[in-house]
């Protein structure tokens, strides 16, 4: 009897299947998770994210048991680190005025995705993303 589906160690030391001493194989390092729909009969297959500095990519398997229908696709995705609150600028006019300027950005990634199954051509499809800058405070500060 085999202690674990993600490739623990195994009880019967008879058994003719290869012990791992502890490691994954590499199916189970690779895979981040698999999702099973029985309602809908559709079975994906997630893999673990590659990164390469601000890209990172994935690959999904998939299965669809109603129309016997199997696809793999790819997505890209771009990431950066974002700060945490607000930025500043600080503006001296002159020696008497100085103005401060405190803004926001949030933003989304662009994304690209590709996909090849057994039932359909190659197909792409990009999310270009987007940058949302708010400036909720300005300041001026003058010296009397």
């Amino acid at each position: 009897m085999k202690s674990n589906a993600r490739g623990g160690e195994y009880d019967d030391a008879d058994d003719d299947q290869v012990d791992f001493e502890g490691k994954k194989p590499l199916f189970w390092r690779v895979m981040k998770k698999i999702q099973i729909e029985p309602e809908d009969k559709k079975i994906e297959a997630f893999t673990q994210r590659v990164t390469y500095g601000p890209l990172s990519l994935r690959g999904v398997g998939e299965f669809d048991g109603t129309t016997n229908e199997w696809g793999i696709r790819w997505q890209l995705q771009t990431f950066h680190q974002e700060k945490k609150g607000l930025r500043t600028a600080d503006l001296e006019l002159n020696e008497r005025v100085k103005g401060c300027l405190r803004w926001d950005v949030s933003s989304v990634a662009p994304e690209a995705e590709g996909k090849l199954a057994s039932g359909e051509r190659f197909s792409f499809d990009i999310d270009v993303g987007s940058y949302h800058v708010t400036v909720p405070r300005i300041e001026l500060k003058v010296d009397l």
